[in-house]
């Protein structure tokens, strides 16, 4: 009787629930890995099918565009899948770019207009791939200096992620202590742009800076945002959204502090929401003379959609001016 009792009590400690621990620290990639690979809206492995040599530009120093052919063996972020194929524009300034056609490359990538654009892109070895993959671990947006990650709030200090807010994940913000949060792979996301009250030809052709954001749940339950943030009564778009724009990234105009009641955003089985963010808002960029293009990298936590918009300065000065920006 005391062995089977002793063996009962042996067993018993197994069967006690086991605490959820805190997610293990991650080390950061370099400040020169993410300014490489963190560039435009996707990061693959892809097949190198073609090069082909396109128009030169005579400028001191001349720049080539070199037309690629890439074929997806491993997405790792962005919207391109396994098996895509796509073409994109690489430039080269001062020399031709050495390329090996029938190897696997890394290649970062900016939607641009229907196209592709090349940011960057190596031969594929196992350092700048650990490289990659640490930099799609990620949020858009958020960067590293030192060995610290750094996110787009940093500038609001502990109202960015206030006392007693849950999140959690491997990746801290150094400044403020926002956790890095996803929106999900289940989750769709998308940017469109919202029309203008009046069109004005050959001024306005993207609108007068106002973006609709909308997730949709197309699954059949209903699934948590966690980089998506309410405080009951409505979405805090402004608190969750960051606009890359020149290589810097701006929270959404209006970002002031998270609430300490923050939750995130749960969608129903089907349902869609969606948000306006106007990026003509935003202090910091510089903004086009005459009539010129500037691109909007709008961010969610690892959804990001890259926007081109012509800017008017003789049209969108004045409603900057109007929205109380600098």
């Amino acid at each position: 009787m005391k062995t089977m009792l002793a063996a009962v009590l042996l067993v018993l400690p197994a069967l006690a629930p086991v605490r959820e621990s805190a997610p293990k620290p991650v080390t950061p990639p370099s400040e020169e890995a993410v300014k490489k690979w963190g560039k435009g809206d996707i990061l693959v492995v892809a097949d190198l099918t073609s090069a082909r040599e396109g128009p030169s530009l005579p400028t001191n120093p001349p720049q080539y565009n070199t037309v690629l052919a890439l074929k997806v063996s491993e997405p790792l972020r962005g919207a391109l899948k396994k098996d895509d194929t796509a073409s994109g524009n690489l430039r080269t300034k001062g020399q031709k770019p050495t390329l090996t056609v029938g190897k696997k490359h890394l290649v970062a990538l900016t939607t641009d207009r229907g196209g592709y654009r090349v940011e960057a892109i190596e031969e594929l070895t196992d350092d700048n791939l650990k490289d990659a993959r640490a930099v799609a671990a990620l949020p858009r947006g958020w960067s590293v200096e030192g060995k610290e990650f750094v996110s787009p709030w940093a500038a609001l200090g502990k109202k960015a992620w206030p006392e007693g807010l849950e999140g959690k994940s491997a990746i801290r913000c150094a400044r403020t202590g926002r956790p890095a949060l996803p929106v999900g792979d289940e989750i769709e996301f998308s940017v469109e742009k919202v029309p203008p009250t009046k069109e004005i030809k050959f001024q306005n052709p993207d609108g007068d800076g106002e973006y609709k954001i909308t997730l949709r749940n197309p699954t059949g339950k209903d699934v948590k945002i966690p980089a998506l943030f309410s405080d009951g009564q409505k979405v805090l778009w402004d608190e969750s959204v960051v606009i890359v724009c020149q290589g810097k990234a701006y929270p959404a105009p209006g970002a002031a502090g998270l609430p300490a009641k923050a939750k995130p955003v749960e969608l129903k089985a089907g349902e869609s929401i969606s948000g306006a963010v106007n990026a003509l808002r935003l202090e910091g960029p510089e903004w086009p003379r005459g009539g010129y293009r500037i691109e909007f990298l709008f961010c969610l936590g690892e959804k990001a959609s890259n926007q081109s918009f012509y800017y008017y300065s003789k049209h969108h000065d004045a409603i900057r001016a109007a929205l109380g920006a600098k």
